[in-house]
């Protein structure tokens, strides 16, 4: 390729690099360059007048990954104009599908820009792929889309608070579309922070970042000196008059300043978010912090001193906190089983946090089984529902015993009762034993076995 050539190919690879807009509570706003089917977020958008289901564009190409049953539901659905109806994901690497149709209407397009965004924190979705809505198969001109989608993502994140959401990709498949968003974007959000990633990331999963850890790694906290000047000009009779006026002053400010050091051991359990809170607050209140061999070292006026004093006693608090609740969390799953009954008719053990919520519970925000699937319970049914697809499982509380933890598809003993009787499952490894036993000796067909166990009264 001459050089020529390679600068025409260096300019539109910088063209067509993702843009991340930083926008209201610090959500990340990406445009991204490539096929709305390569993404793995929690949450996908599909536009469709919901008639037409076979026309090339982003729904045919959204319901070929997801399969018939994802198209079955959205043909047999009723939806009002401007509603957004949340489907199941079917086949595509989603929690759910959320189904709009802009009628090539730039204002309608901008109300289901928000809505999508609530429905998002509703079901506490941290992100949420979105097409160029109306801008292909719709028609409608891309720089007209591109507004109506960037002041649906300014009011919805702008207007309340967001807990979930996180991150909004803007998926374009089209130059021509995304080269008008990205020119749009930079008109409407020329005051933000925007980052560029490299093209050939697009269509690659994210990597795996190292979780971090609990404790904060204090030895890359740097020193902070943030100088708020504040200029005092003295005239007096004399030079004795103007320097005794200024001495009184400097130690009128040095009674209202303090330090603070924090030894190495107190600092253990604050987390890297912690650390960096502490840094925010001290940028901000003008303090100067420093590391010392492991301390950490404070200084400024008293009330910012103070206040980051209080900071980090509430973070103290929280690792105490987290600390106990481990502990609990270890010793009771040492004495109660809370399980699941599975889609294969095996009883799956719920992990350590879900067993202490549902031990107190502690349900109103769901539980997560030991596939991070989420569920909604009701303890009186004994049943577990999941959010979006409606199906249920039912549950069962196991208690074990000092000497003796029963296998999970057990039921409790009834309290009057010193003898159970329990039909094994044939796959289990107890089963195959007592099988094989029996085989041994008699050549008989095994029907069933069953396992007897007897409380020994003193």
């Amino acid at each position: 390729m001459n050089q020529g050539g390679q600068a025409i190919f260096r300019s539109l690879t910088t063209d067509l690099e993702e843009v991340t807009i930083t926008v209201g509570g610090g959500v990340k706003l990406q445009l991204v360059f490539g096929d709305i089917t390569n993404e793995i977020t929690d949450a996908v958008v599909n536009t469709t007048d919901f008639t037409n289901f076979s026309d090339d564009g982003v729904c045919k190409d959204i319901l070929t990954v997801a399969g018939p049953d994802v198209e079955a539901e959205l043909k047999a659905a009723k939806v009002n104009r401007g509603d957004v109806l949340v489907s199941q994901s079917g086949s595509f690497p989603c929690d759910a599908i959320l189904h709009v149709c802009g009628e090539r209407d730039a204002g309608l397009i901008e109300q289901l820009v928000c809505r999508i965004i609530d429905h998002c924190e509703t079901f506490g979705f941290e992100s949420v792929a979105i097409p160029a809505i109306c801008a292909g198969v719709g028609g409608l001109d891309p720089g007209v889309v591109a507004g109506a989608i960037f002041r649906g993502v300014k009011a919805a994140t702008s207007s309340t608070p967001l807990y979930s959401l996180t991150k909004i990709r803007l998926v374009l498949i089209k130059i021509n579309v995304f080269l008008a968003f990205k020119e749009e974007a930079m008109q409407m959000f020329a005051t933000a922070v925007i980052n560029r990633a490299p093209v050939h990331q697009f269509s690659q999963a994210p990597q795996q970042q190292p979780p971090l850890s609990m404790n904060a790694d204090l030895s890359i906290v740097r020193t902070i000196s943030t100088s708020h000047q504040s200029i005092f000009q003295f005239l007096g009779l004399s030079r004795e008059d103007v320097d005794d006026a200024m001495i009184k002053l400097n130690n009128l400010y040095e009674a209202q300043c303090s330090t603070q050091t924090l030894k190495k051991a107190e600092l253990e359990g604050i987390t890297q978010d912690d650390m960096n809170d502490l840094t925010q607050l001290v940028e901000t209140l003008g303090l100067y912090m420093q590391m010392n061999q492991g301390d950490l070292m404070v200084s400024g006026l008293k009330d910012g001193v103070g206040q980051v004093t209080q900071m980090i006693n509430a973070f103290q608090h929280d690792c105490l906190r987290r600390q106990m609740r481990v502990r609990e969390e270890e010793d009771l799953y040492g004495r109660v089983a809370w399980c699941i009954l599975g889609h294969n008719g095996n009883w799956e053990r719920f992990p350590k946090t879900a067993t202490y919520d549902l031990e107190i519970n502690d349900i109103a925000r769901g539980i997560v089984d030991a596939q991070a699937i989420q569920w909604t319970v009701d303890r009186q049914r004994m049943e577990a529902t999941r959010p979006l697809s409606g199906h249920t499982a039912k549950l069962k509380r196991l208690e074990n015993l000092p000497d003796f933890t029963p296998p999970l598809y057990w039921d409790n003993m009834a309290k009057d009762k010193n003898l159970m009787v329990v039909a094994l499952q044939p796959s289990s490894v107890e089963y195959q034993t007592v099988k094989e036993a029996f085989k041994r000796t008699v050549p008989k067909t095994v029907m069933k076995v069953s396992s007897f166990y007897q409380e020994l009264l003193a």
